[in-house]
């Protein structure tokens, strides 16, 4: 199962006005080439010009808008190498920086996606140098990865700092784990250059990042999730089953420890002091891949939650991602991050691949069967075993819950699939599907509702998933986990800017207001929507404040 190419697919609803607020607050002053390249002593060399070179490849494609700076970006990057073929200083044999490495990842990582896009031989020039220069350097070191709590630093700030002695081998990072970022890159260029001394140094970094307790050392999540999205690549590669146990299992430690009340993540394992959208993204797209190579429809209800409420809150108005409190971990509240409203040095670029991935991630194909895991409004091209389908999409989701697809134009020779996905949250008796007018039965929570005919233009369907409020307990990992929260879809309800934080029992009697919202009984305040905080205006949103969990 694969995604529909990025050139197959246009999406006309919310998810494109947000990737066109990030693409616009990308291609700003203080992101154009000469500001976005940093000085040789900057302590993550790479990191910067990576994200924002992938952000604009990313998004250049899944909206379909050239980049104005990425041409004279990519031409002045050379530059910017030393003689072993990478940026920063060349350290001795046998010492390695592991932000350097981190960095780097995401060099590679751009330079992946632009040859993937525009096959271009500087760029697979590039991308070699750094493989050579950097990364095969380290064979034989990642089993001696500093992994002990003893040898990390635990004072870190939201921007990572490197240690200034060596621990062994490693100078190591507050961003604990963060080594292990570049192999995200590497797996990417395995996956191009096929060269089998890049597939052991892989091997041996997935072993040690397999090998380490990262709830003891405390592991940035980021970094985590980041390395598990190498090993989910690494599996498709080469096909390692024990590539995909090992990513379950992290997503699954994730999960279970890390997250917040409204799904974003404790920037680092065990220490829930912000929340981190790099990491929200990372557990986006690891929640998918599970999906697309497990089949497992679980990991859809997590990646919805994902998308809309932690990532739908990290958004800024002027289309940057900050970080924020961890809401759930001792407290019943969300809000922005004092002092890191806007994380432009990496969130606002990783925001452009997590809104691009979520363009992309709207459409699956496999074989002569289309599956939609979430709804929007988009055209899309599909190509199928049977032939080629174009339909039209239209819907208001998550907000809303009425799905319409039309058949556009068929080229079908025989019959084909069309996919639904009914949310594992949703009351299936009061779910509809109708085809031309007639109303069709089987719709089943968790599930996929599979249409089989040969579709011809003209065709409709139409999916009525019922967006009835309900209230949940939070994840027991969480301080307040004793508390519940309020849910209409995958969208968490807050009331915000409360006067007072208000108990409301799971069973308090609200009042519809429409669009998700609803009237708190006896006073003025209104459960609503958390996802809205790019709509805000900038002060107003510095400002903002919701109360999303609640005691009885």
């Amino acid at each position: 199962m694969q995604p529909l190419p990025f050139a197959d697919v246009r999406v006309t609803s919310g998810l494109r006005s947000r990737a066109l607020l990030n693409y616009d607050r990308l291609e700003l002053p203080n992101y154009e080439p000469q500001a976005a390249f940093q000085p040789i002593e900057y302590d993550w060399p790479g990191d910067t010009e990576g994200r924002v070179l992938m952000a604009w490849i990313l998004l250049a494609q899944a909206t379909h808008r050239e980049p104005r700076f990425l041409d004279a970006m990519l031409a002045e990057l050379p530059a910017h190498f030393n003689e072993l073929g990478y940026m920063g200083p060349i350290l001795p044999d046998g010492e390695y920086d592991e932000q350097q490495l981190s960095g780097h990842g995401w060099v590679l990582r751009a330079l992946c996606e632009y040859y993937l896009w525009r096959p271009n031989d500087q760029i697979r020039a590039m991308m070699e140098g750094i493989i050579r220069g950097l990364f095969l350097p380290v064979r034989g070191y990642y089993k001696l990865y500093p992994s002990r709590p003893e040898d990390r630093s635990y004072q870190g700030q939201v921007i990572g700092q490197a240690a200034r002695r060596l621990v062994g081998h490693w100078y190591p990072s507050t961003d604990i784990g963060s080594g292990f970022t570049i192999l995200d890159g590497a797996t990417q260029a395995y996956q191009i250059l096929r060269w089998p001394e890049l597939a052991e140094v892989i091997e041996e970094g997935i072993a040690a990042y397999g090998a380490i307790d990262k709830v003891k050392v405390s592991f940035q999540t980021h970094s985590t999730l980041s390395t598990c999205r190498a090993v989910l690549r690494y599996y498709t590669t080469v096909g390692r089953e024990q590539d995909l146990t090992l990513a379950r299992s992290i997503y699954q430690l994730y999960r279970t420890q890390a997250i917040t009340a409204n799904w974003a993540n404790y920037n680092w394992f065990g220490r829930p002091h912000w929340t981190e959208p790099c990491a929200v993204i990372d557990s986006f797209m690891v929640a998918m891949q599970l999906w697309q190579h497990t089949g497992e429809t679980p990991y859809l209800d997590d990646a919805q939650r994902i998308l809309y409420s932690a990532l739908g809150y990290g958004q800024r108005p002027n289309g940057g991602f900050g970080c924020d409190t961890c809401a759930g971990a001792g407290t019943l509240e969300l809000q922005p991050l004092k002092g890191s409203f806007e994380a432009t040095w990496c969130c606002t670029m990783r925001g452009g691949e997590g809104l691009a991935r979520a363009i992309e991630y709207s459409h699956w194909v496999d074989g002569n069967r289309l599956y939609l895991p979430y709804f929007g409004s988009a055209e899309a091209r599909v190509h199928l075993n049977a032939g080629e389908l174009t339909l039209h999409q239209t819907s208001g989701y998550p907000l809303e819950g009425l799905v319409e697809l039309e058949v556009t134009a068929s080229q079908l020779n025989q019959a084909a699939g069309i996919a639904l996905y009914i949310p594992g949250w949703i009351d299936a008796e009061q779910a509809a599907l109708n085809v031309n007018g007639e109303a069709l039965g089987g719709v089943h929570a968790g599930q996929f509702v599979v249409l089989e005919r040969q579709w011809r233009a003209g065709d409709r369907i139409e999916l009525v998933l019922p967006h009835i409020l309900r209230c949940e307990t939070p994840p027991p990992h969480l301080a307040s986990a004793s508390a519940h929260a309020f849910w209409q879809g995958p969208l968490m309800l807050g009331i915000r800017n409360p006067e007072h934080l208000y108990n409301l029992p799971c069973d308090a009697a609200l009042t519809s207001l429409g669009e998700g919202r609803y009237q708190v009984p006896g006073s003025s305040a209104v459960l609503a929507p958390i996802d809205d905080l790019a709509t805000l205006e900038w002060e107003e949103a510095k400002c903002d404040k919701r109360q999303v969990l609640f005691n009885d």
